[in-house]
């Protein structure tokens, strides 16, 4: 068992990934919109994981309200088994 990905909630997209640039060296491996789950995704390779940073497409969606409620932060952590 490992960790596939970490999937961290943020408010901006563009900020977050700025940030994991600056801070980490980190690079983009894949960006896309998934409007079937509301949200725009970026993964950034990590060795033999990936930082998954969810931005919600809508306010009111599921991390829409998971922002809302919580702040900016991990979501999940998906283990590959």
């Amino acid at each position: 068992m490992k960790i596939h990905h970490v999937a961290i909630a943020v408010h901006s997209l563009e900020e977050a990934l700025s940030f994991y640039h600056d801070a980490l060296g980190a690079e983009v491996g894949a960006r896309h919109r998934v409007p079937a789950e509301g949200v725009e995704i970026a993964f950034l390779p990590m060795g033999d994981a990936e930082i998954e940073l969810l931005q919600p497409l809508d306010p009111d969606n599921a991390i829409g309200r998971y922002l809302e409620k919580r702040g900016e932060g991990i979501h999940h952590i998906c283990l590959l088994v």
